[in-house]
């Protein structure tokens, strides 16, 4: 996966600025060549306001999906932050994820000067790795 590094930046932004909870948004983008390559960073309302899980604000997908589509990109990536937490899928994680056709990327704050970010598959509760290239 490709992500620019002003996306990487404010995913980061993101997830300092909501500490000590979650928060929670999208990747939309194209795929090149079989690699996500991303394109724009939607950011999202954690209606749980909780440092343990979230529930997007379902007004705020329906407006980023159509805001994907009128700018010809998918929705590729669903990502969240981990406040307290390494970046690595929880089990809550691995039950929720739903689409095998989206990446679930996690922002970890456990070490809040050296965030870290990592992306997974998670297709029928199996969990793998994928890699992120800042560009």
């Amino acid at each position: 996966m490709q992500i620019p590094k002003d996306i990487y930046d404010a995913m980061i932004a993101h997830a300092q600025e909501g500490f000590p909870l979650e928060v929670c948004g999208y990747l939309g983008g194209v795929k090149e060549n079989g690699e996500i390559c991303v394109r724009k960073h939607y950011m999202l309302t954690n209606t749980d306001k909780s440092n343990e899980h979230f529930t997007m604000d379902p007004k705020e997908q329906f407006e980023t999906f159509k805001d994907a589509k009128a700018h010809n990109l998918s929705l590729l990536v669903c990502y969240h932050s981990h406040p307290e937490s390494p970046a690595r899928p929880s089990d809550e994680d691995i039950r929720l994820a739903y689409d095998p056709n989206i990446n679930y990327t996690i922002l970890s704050l456990q070490e809040r000067n050296a965030p870290v970010m990592k992306a997974f598959w998670i297709q029928n509760g199996q969990v793998s790795h994928e890699e992120i290239k800042i560009i």
